[in-house]
Formats: structure tokens, sequence, C-alpha cells
């Protein structure tokens, strides 16, 4: 099976549902939605915020954004670290 990352649309679906129902599973979410239920349930555990225990189909998008660029910047680092590292030897 393919990765996909969740799109926006999927993460607003998810806010909604959630909104409608806080009780339906992450199972019951991945079927409607035709994806893994791990998929769902790490969406749910990294982008609910605990401090108002809810989920947040915009807080997740934002937060998805900065975790993708953060490690887009780290690979860039590396990379410029280890081309430093050849040319000095």
């Amino acid at each position: 099976m393919e990765y996909k990352q969740l799109a926006k649309e999927e993460r607003y679906y998810i806010e909604q549902r959630k909104a409608n129902n806080p009780f339906i599973s992450g199972r019951d979410l991945a079927k409607e939605m035709n994806r893994h239920h791990t998929s769902i349930n790490r969406e749910l555990k990294r982008n609910t915020d605990a401090k108002f225990g809810f989920y947040s189909g915009i807080r997740a998008e934002t937060l998805a954004v900065e975790r993708k660029n953060r490690a887009g910047a780290e690979l860039m680092f590396e990379t410029a670290k280890d081309n430093l590292a050849e040319v000095k030897r």
C-alpha cells in the first residue's frame, strides 16, 4: 500500500465527524475515509490539542506543514554539513 499524507480536506472531515460524534473510533473514521486505522489514530494522537481536548483540522494542517518544513530544514542542514566535510578532506 502506497503511503499518502492526509489532505487538508481529510483533516476537516475528521474534525467535523469528531465534533458531531466525539466517541467515533479511529477505525470507524478510517473505514469511512478508506484509510488505514493507524493513520487516523496517529493523526488524532499527534494533533488533538491536549489543552482543550479536541481535534482541529486547521490546527492539524498547520502542525503538519510545520513538521514538514522542519524536516526539510534538517535535511538541508545535514546535506550542507556532509558537503562541508567533503570539502575539508
